[in-house]
């Protein structure tokens, strides 16, 4: 299968969690097992589109890779995957602090 080019695909800027769902489901209806996304022309992908970008990606079965990715995207994809490792809550949290009205 030759590269999906994503910009094609949806756009330029990469915006929405919801832009990708139909652009997941044609990598998941695709009779490939290996799925190439060129991210040429790629201006920018907003963190929420980089999450959801990521969640599919580790859901799929596919084999999934880029080439001609911005730094501007790989940048956001690679911020957004670390910040994931992260625990989401901490397990002592500080208490929060008093607040009090004059």
């Amino acid at each position: 299968m030759k590269p999906i080019e994503i910009a094609k695909e949806l756009d330029e800027a990469l915006i929405t969690r919801k832009s990708l769902l139909p652009f997941f489901k044609k990598i998941e209806n695709a009779p490939a097992k290996k799925i190439v996304i060129d991210f040429s022309n790629v201006s920018f992908i907003s963190r929420s589109a980089a999450d959801e970008y990521l969640k599919h990606k580790a859901r799929t079965k596919k084999n999934i890779s880029e080439i001609h990715m911005p730094k501007v995207v790989s940048s956001m994809l690679k911020s957004v995957d670390s910040a994931d490792e992260r625990p989401f809550l901490e397990e002592n949290p500080p208490k929060a602090a008093q607040i009090f009205l004059l």
